[in-house]
């Protein structure tokens, strides 16, 4: 058998000569010799990504990076800055067009006054961190989360840090359904006034919460945390009004507890929440310290608990038993504290 490659035929199109004909012929093609026609056999080469030696992440579109970077907690999409060049570019020009963060102070620019100017002239904005520094009412504080919610803002963060201000200012929750974009929250060192929600009030778009320093009673947390059918994340730390935490069945799917140095709590339920799949706790020991029961389909992995102070170990040694025999699901458990000499499990 005689194989002909595709350069030694005939440019007739038609098949090969005489010669052909008395022996037994295979004309072998060639992909690369074949015209760009789109038939199956004819495949285009593959550009490469990038030049040897330059960022690899160039070919990557930016709408498609930032929409990327959308999706991570914002400690995350910081670090994902060191993989490449054009993501910190891109970065610092889409933080730096839209985020805003002001610190008011005394006999300084801006004032509150200026402020709220500032934010009625801006278009759009999706961050917005406030820290006050001197003296502020609470009608203030009203005005620049209507100014928020006028703006779209996605993640806001409000901070007092004068003593003489925190107990004098109320931060009322019920006006933040304005505020329709809002998906991160994050407040300091403030007080959370007792308003009333209206029946329908919701926040919606609400998917991460976190509360420091903040003085707010558990009805009130239970309040909001029930009209967030979509939060994910809550953060509680040294918010010294709470006595309990307690989310109840059919509420939001959050994934993630962080429960750190309430010094008057004495309740933890979150037994309903299926969809958790890490608590962290740290504070004064808890007889009631209710988590959810994992199975195959669990999603709840990680517990992190720290006692800092004595506990009970007749009643912690019930606890371990009856709660820890229920969370087979576990990939992470750490337990410690000073006054825990030995813990035997069954």
């Amino acid at each position: 058998m005689v194989v002909v490659p595709l350069e030694a035929l005939p440019d007739d199109g038609l098949p090969a000569a005489a010669a052909a004909e008395e022996e037994d012929v295979m004309v072998v093609d060639r992909v690369e010799a074949l015209p760009d026609d789109g038939l199956p056999a004819a495949v285009a080469p593959v550009e490469a990504a990038a030049p040897v030696g330059e960022d690899p992440m160039v070919v990557i579109p930016d709408d498609a990076v930032l929409r990327i970077i959308s999706f991570l907690p914002l400690e995350s999409a910081i670090r994902t800055t060191v993989l490449s060049k054009e993501w910190l570019r891109l970065w610092k020009e889409d933080w730096g067009q839209k985020s805003r963060r002001y610190e008011i102070r005394a006999r300084c620019a801006p004032s509150v006054e200026d402020l709220l100017k500032i934010l009625e002239e801006e278009r759009r904005l999706e961050r917005l961190s406030v820290v006050v520094h001197t003296i502020m009412k609470s009608s203030h504080l009203r005005e620049i989360i209507e100014r928020s919610a006028d703006r779209r803002v996605e993640q806001l963060h409000v901070e007092l840090t004068n003593p003489n201000v925190v107990d004098k200012v109320r931060f009322h929750l019920p006006i933040l359904s304005r505020v329709i974009a809002l998906q991160h929250l994050s407040l300091r060192q403030i007080v959370v006034s007792k308003m009333r929600f209206k029946p329908q009030q919701r926040f919606n778009e609400l998917s991460e919460i976190c509360f420091h320093f903040v003085s707010i009673e558990s009805y009130m947390l239970r309040n909001v945390i029930t009209r967030c059918p979509n939060l994910r994340v809550l953060d509680l730390r040294s918010c010294f009004d709470l006595d309990a935490v307690a989310i109840s069945p059919g509420g939001p799917k959050l994934s993630s507890l962080t429960i750190a140095g309430c010094k008057h709590l004495n309740k933890v339920n979150v037994v309903g929440v299926t969809s958790l799949r890490s608590v962290f706790y740290s504070g004064r020991f808890l007889s009631s310290f209710y988590l959810p029961r994992t199975s195959r389909r669990s999603s709840f992995t990680d517990l992190y608990i720290c006692y800092d102070g004595p506990i009970i170990p007749m009643v912690f040694g019930k606890w371990a038993q009856d709660a820890l025999s229920k969370l087979s699901n576990l990939s992470n458990l750490t337990i410690c504290s000073n006054s825990l000499t030995a813990c035997l499990f069954a």
